[in-house]
């Protein structure tokens, strides 16, 4: 799970960060995104974390080809990604 998450946290930006980031974002925003992402991979909620990122996300890994059947070792979208995560 944890490979998932941080092949998956390379695809920024999230959904929230795409519709207002300019290309910068303050120290205060960064460390509230950091301190809810956290959280989030803390409670074990993969729901919670995808939070974190767009719909249309897309995740490269190994596992994908043996695990999702993916030949390409590639998912796009977060409900592909959530799929794949809950049969880890």
């Amino acid at each position: 799970m944890k490979w998932l998450v941080l092949a998956a946290a390379l695809c920024f930006p999230t959904g929230a960060m795409a519709q207002t980031c300019n290309g910068q974002i303050s120290p205060e925003f960064a460390k509230q995104f950091a301190d809810n992402w956290i959280a989030a991979w803390n409670s074990h909620d993969l729901a919670r974390i995808l939070e974190h990122y767009a719909d249309d996300l897309e995740m490269y890994a190994p596992g994908i080809i043996t695990v999702a059947g993916e030949p390409g070792g590639r998912l796009q979208g977060k409900a592909k990604v959530a799929a794949f995560g809950r049969r880890l």
